[in-house]
């Protein structure tokens, strides 16, 4: 049986991986005005993945996203860690337009 190891990086020191928590992806839409995905777990890393620009902010059940918030190009990756109180990710476009996002939290 083969051995599956971690990536390496350039040094070649082993880089941390995480994999997605059980339970389904949280899905939202970036369109003109602010909306919300969540409730996300207080504390967790999440991937997030746009399917065209948009920007988006972390916070509580009433966080809004807005022309200055965090950007995400479209078919790009992030990770992110919630900061305790943070259980909701707004977005919205940054373009003309609308994205598709997929939030998954990462353990």
């Amino acid at each position: 049986m083969k051995t599956l190891r971690p990536p390496l990086d350039n040094n070649g020191r082993e880089l941390p991986v995480l994999a997605a928590l059980a339970g389904d992806a949280h899905q939202g839409a970036a369109g003109v005005a602010s909306s919300r995905i969540g409730p996300l777990a207080e504390g967790a890393v999440i991937e997030i993945f746009a399917t065209a620009a948009a920007r988006y902010q972390s916070g509580g059940s009433t966080v809004t996203a807005d022309a200055t918030s965090h950007y995400i190009a479209a078919g790009e990756r992030l990770q992110r860690f919630l900061p305790a109180g943070h259980t909701h990710l707004a977005v919205i476009r940054a373009g003309d337009e609308d994205a598709a996002i997929e939030v998954t939290e990462l353990s």
